[in-house]
């Protein structure tokens, strides 16, 4: 994380923190409340699958990520 927060400018890290400290708590709350409800509604199995596919979208998604070139580390 510290590295990451060396891409901002100075001025800028405390407001780039928050934001993604917002963003990390947002995506947590939605996705109990959203798993809760699905649970509740289609049962574990339907949630244990799309878990499934979103992990395996992820997985493609950072796949792909790392072999396009305006991803790959820049000499200095």
């Amino acid at each position: 994380m510290l590295l990451k927060m060396e891409m901002v400018a100075s001025r800028w890290r405390s407001l780039a923190y928050s934001i993604l400290s917002m963003g990390m708590s947002l995506t947590f709350t939605s996705v109990s409340f959203g798993g809760g409800y699905i649970a509740e509604h289609w049962g574990y199995q339907t949630l244990f699958f799309l878990g499934m596919g979103l992990s395996l979208s992820g997985s493609l998604l950072m796949w792909r990520m790392r072999r396009a070139p305006q991803f790959q580390p820049q000499s200095v």
